[in-house]
């Protein structure tokens, strides 16, 4: 022990110590538990002898109101019950003389037998108003005494049960007395108890007290902060000895640990650092959730990092690598973020001093993504311009350097050429449309909008070209004290363009004579329309594909029906930015079902 450190105070020399505190406190809290149950114990128990006694009451009534409408004698029913339960029971039977005439006939009484002319009027029974099948309890004063009643009104009879209110207070008065000995009995174990389990725990305490100082000088610390003056306060002060001698010899390494852990917990790359024993160190929380979570120490292999990566750590771990030298791949690995493989650039590198080697993994997937979205996107807009181009430029070519006389066959040339024109223009108009949902520059004010007018206008628009092929549009209005509660947060110009590429599909797909139907339903959080066609359906393998740009499941029918390939995926982008969800349901040769679910105003 450092000579320089005063001594400790005599633990001994403690006059009100932690031990008279406990017992005197324990001793406060008992008494007060006491005193409190017996004060409160009195309203608190007489309102739950009162809800017993209410409770008790209606079932003796119950139960002869069962008895009665059994065929039993009242005025025997009365007597039986009565007397078994300690109560009075009364049984009356409604008197039938006129729709305002609320007398009632005295049936039997626990009282005694029931005079022939003895009737009662309803109102006298209870003041609080009566209704069928439906207890009422009043307390009412009889004699010298108060009696609890219960009124059980029913179609034919009224059933009365009434109980002395001066046998809950017999009750009552018994469990005080029961109560205040209990406490007192309580109070003592309380004290004798905390006086024992003090004096068990002060001991080790002072014990503890004189080993802390020697800890002062050591390893081991936790510092306290307790201002007070018995064995703990002395406990706490050596405690903090020793944590004043700690703190200078662990404040860097925590500094740097601190700072480590930070960095690599907030980078996007995932990293990986391995012992020379081929275990792992230590993993950032971005490796944690891309590959698992191994614990320190583990074996490379707990991972799966793939084969270039883990070849790459070995060959760092077995050759004498400058630290400086760091070897770069692009690798498709495995995640748990998705079943689909994701592609990284790796770094590795040996660490300094030959402790390890590091692997710094940064996910391009995003960046392949976007790339290989560009290329298709590139590809499908080109060949998708340059077919009606081609067309326009035969035509015209044709119609500029030939001498054509038949005007059937210029007129024929010309039409085709409008004809694409127009194609090339819708193509260009769902592209813009496109591009304008995905970057999101046009800003969408959500508004309550009434659902069922926007279907029955799409609904008209398109009936006209459904009737050329023979189509039945199906779509049943809601009626019209419902239309307005069928309201979805929405922007209306978005939801018919929803709608109107929806049904406009459906038309054009489903074969001559089929159906279309566009189904509304309501819920309590949100709304769905369902669009069903007749169709030919969708393949499984091709469902998943349907709304990327320019995919088609047939591509000369689509072509040959004027589809420019973006219709379902301007849909997908509007209701997702209507915070909705849409989905596909489909069955080869059976029809498709697209439901487009938004959320209630």
């Amino acid at each position: 022990m450092n000579p320089s450190m005063p001594p400790l105070s005599n633990p001994e020399r403690v006059r009100f110590g932690l031990r008279t505190r406990l017992i005197a406190v324990m001793a406060s809290a008992a008494a007060l538990f006491v005193v409190l149950a017996v004060v409160m114990q009195d309203p608190l128990l007489e309102l739950q002898l009162a809800r017993a006694t209410t409770t008790d009451l209606e079932a003796l009534a119950r139960q002869a109101l069962a008895e009665v409408h059994a065929g039993a004698e009242a005025d025997e029913v009365a007597d039986r019950l009565g007397a078994r339960r300690g109560a009075r029971l009364q049984v009356y039977a409604r008197e039938p003389k006129g729709a305002d005439d609320q007398s009632l006939r005295l049936l039997g009484d626990t009282a005694g037998a029931p005079e022939p002319s003895q009737d009662v009027a309803l109102d006298a029974l209870s003041t609080p108003p009566l209704e069928a099948g439906t207890a009422v309890t009043q307390t009412i004063r009889e004699e010298r005494t108060q009696v609890l009643q219960l009124v059980l009104p029913t179609e034919h009879y009224v059933i009365t049960a009434a109980r002395p209110l001066t046998q809950m207070r017999a009750v009552r008065e018994s469990l005080v007395g029961l109560l205040l000995t209990a406490g007192g009995l309580i109070l003592g174990l309380v004290i004798l108890a905390t006086a024992y389990l003090s004096r068990t725990i002060v001991q080790p305490i002072r014990e503890l007290t004189v080993n802390a100082d020697h800890l002062a000088m050591g390893d081991y610390s936790q510092r306290l902060a307790l201002d007070r003056s018995d064995e703990l306060g002395i406990l706490s002060a050596s405690l903090n000895r020793m944590a004043d001698r700690l703190k200078a010899q662990i404040r860097s390494t925590k500094a740097e640990g601190a700072r480590f852990r930070t960095v690599l917990n907030t980078m996007e790359e995932a990293v990986l650092v391995v012992g020379t024993n081929r275990c792992i160190v230590h993993t950032n929380r971005r490796f944690d959730r891309l590959f698992g979570q191994p614990a320190p120490g583990d074996p490379l292999t707990a991972v799966l990092i793939g084969t270039t990566v883990e070849t790459a750590l070995e060959t760092c771990l077995s050759a004498d690598t400058d630290a400086n030298h760091v070897r770069e791949y692009e690798v498709q690995l495995p995640t748990r973020m998705g079943s689909e493989p994701r592609y990284f650039n790796a770094h590795v590198a040996a660490l300094p001093k030959g402790e390890g080697v590091i692997a710094v993994l940064h996910d391009i997937s995003k960046m392949r993504l976007t790339d290989q979205v560009r290329r298709d996107f590139i590809a499908n807009a080109s060949h998708e311009l340059r077919t009606p181009l081609t067309a326009v430029r035969g035509f015209a070519e044709t119609l500029t350097t030939t001498q054509i006389d038949d005007a059937a066959t210029r007129e024929r040339f010309l039409h085709l050429i409008l004809k694409n024109t127009m194609r090339l223009e819708r193509l260009v108009d769902d592209m813009l449309t496109l591009s304008k949902s995905e970057s999101g520059e046009e800003r969408l004010t959500l508004t309550p909008v009434a659902v069922a007018p926007i279907i029955s206008d799409v609904v008209r628009t398109w009936e006209s070209q459904a009737a050329d092929k023979d189509i039945r549009i199906r779509w049943e209005p809601p009626a019209e004290a419902a239309e307005p509660s069928m309201t979805a947060q929405a922007h209306e110009q978005s939801l018919d363009q929803i709608l109107v590429n929806l049904v406009e599909n459906a038309v054009k797909y489903t074969e001559n004579g089929g159906e279309v139907r566009v189904n509304l339903e309501d819920a309590a959080t949100h709304i769905t329309i369902s669009v069903t066609d007749t169709g030919p359906g969708i393949p499984p393998e091709h469902q998943a594909r349907v709304f990327e740009r320019f995919y088609r499941v047939d591509t000369g029918r689509s072509r040959a029906l004027g589809g420019t390939g973006l219709g379902l995926s301007i849909v997908r982008h509007l209701v997702s930015r209507l915070n909705g969800t849409i989905v596909l349901d489909s069955t080869p040769g059976q029809g498709s079902t697209f439901s487009v679910t938004l959320p209630r105003a």
